[in-house]
């Protein structure tokens, strides 16, 4: 796993950083806001020296309702999702949204650990419907991460 750690190396933090986007999905307009913490913001979180902090932030723009979708997350091999100061971590998460009415918006937070190789690496979002059949309801975002120093 090229991950693990030994206690003498320093954690790579990552480089803060936002991004936004707003694009027409399921017949509304969806606005997406990614927020990278270079250091965990948590100070009563024991491993916020180790982890970066990353919230996602949907919000309805639009007059109809956004449901049955999903947001998927996956990074590059040199990053991991975790929860924080878990163990392991992984390469992919999605979660289905709930369904969000006009104005309303939800937030996911989540903990980055990178490898202590990492010099940049990618993660890929993809905001979709959860009925197969709407392929044609795909909105992706790429964000291209570094380490911070």
């Amino acid at each position: 796993n090229t991950l693990m750690r030994t206690k003498s190396e320093k954690p790579v933090i990552l480089q803060s950083m936002q991004f936004s986007d707003v694009a027409n999905f399921q017949s509304t307009m969806v606005s997406i806001s990614i927020e990278i913490f270079g250091r965990n913001i948590n100070p009563m979180n024991p491993f916020a020296g180790r982890e970066s902090a990353m919230h996602v932030t949907l919000t309805n723009q639009g007059e109809g309702d956004i449901e049955n979708a999903i947001i998927e997350a996956r990074c590059s091999e040199n990053l991991q999702f975790v929860d924080s100061g878990a163990l392991f971590g992984s390469s992919r998460r999605h979660v289905r949204l709930p369904k969000l009415k006009p104005t309303k918006k939800i937030k996911y937070k989540l903990s980055l650990r990178s490898a202590p190789s990492l010099t940049t690496g990618t993660i890929l979002f993809e905001l979709r419907s959860a009925d197969w059949k709407s392929s044609d309801q795909i909105q992706s975002y790429t964000l291209n991460v570094s380490r911070q120093g």
